[in-house]
């Protein structure tokens, strides 16, 4: 899982040098396939393999990430706010550890979806969290995202990707709101690999960052930070908890 590649990195950005290191360790060690083959890929053996995907559609994957994409031969997935599309990161505007980053417009889109390599999917039209809508809003913001991104570029959209995407962020409901609306694929944020075709609809992602040398990549792939994805829950656990918690004590207490 990536975000942008630009010169002045921050907590959701690599530069360009860091991003081709990462990915030369990547290829020299993985095959690398797209995430609409992914089901073929579960299915077929042991072997690990490797897929890339971007959230947001930053400016940056345009100039910085895909020329190395290119270069290399890599596919890749692109997860596409359509509200924001020509427009910038506004729903990260009071976070200080992201900086303001300018979203593709269509042709910038059209572009990198030229040659086959980028594939797109939706990100939602607002860049929400879905588990806090209600039914009827979260499937405008799966319908409707999906719906642009077919009647702009004349193909089936079938993968989505969870803004935020953390066990806050994704339910049963959600997954079925999607599935309702044709997506077959669908990715979190949650840490970890994926070894089955039972999560389709909530795959698991790595993430690299400005200080991953190739070594720590490659250990991040073959799971010697899983303890991430294992401290991801537990905290979701105890904040269930909590919530349960506080409305029994407001339920007993009217």
């Amino acid at each position: 899982m990536y975000h942008s590649v630009n010169q002045t990195p921050d907590a959701y950005s690599v530069t360009p040098a860091v991003f081709r290191q990462h990915l030369e360790a990547i290829r020299d060690h993985y095959p690398v396939v797209a995430l609409k083959d992914i089901t073929s890929h579960l299915t077929g053996g042991p072997t690990t393999k490797v897929v890339i995907t971007f959230d947001d559609a930053f400016e940056d994957f345009l100039t910085e990430a895909y020329p190395i994409l290119l270069e290399f031969g890599i596919p890749a997935t692109l997860f596409v706010p359509t509200g924001f599309i020509g427009r910038s990161n506004l729903w990260d505007l009071h976070t200080t550890h992201v900086t303001p980053k300018n979203i593709m417009g269509v042709n910038a889109l059209r572009k990198v979806c030229a040659d086959g390599l980028v594939d797109l999917g939706s990100h939602t039209v607002d860049h929400v969290n879905m588990r806090g809508l209600c039914q009827s809003d979260m499937s405008f913001q799966a319908g409707a995202s999906k719906k642009w991104l077919e009647d702009t570029f004349g193909k089936a959209i079938n993968m989505f990707s969870y803004p935020y995407g953390q066990r806050d962020h994704v339910s049963a409901l959600t997954r079925t709101v999607i599935a309702d609306h044709g997506y077959e694929i669908a990715v979190t944020t949650c840490w970890g690999a994926n070894t089955s075709l039972s999560r389709l609809l909530a795959l698991r992602r790595i993430h690299f960052n400005q200080q991953d040398d190739r070594h720590t990549v490659l250990a991040k792939i073959e799971g010697r930070y899983d303890w991430i994805g294992l401290k991801e829950r537990l905290g979701f656990v105890s904040r269930s908890a909590i919530r349960a918690l506080r409305h029994s004590a407001s339920t007993y207490l009217t």
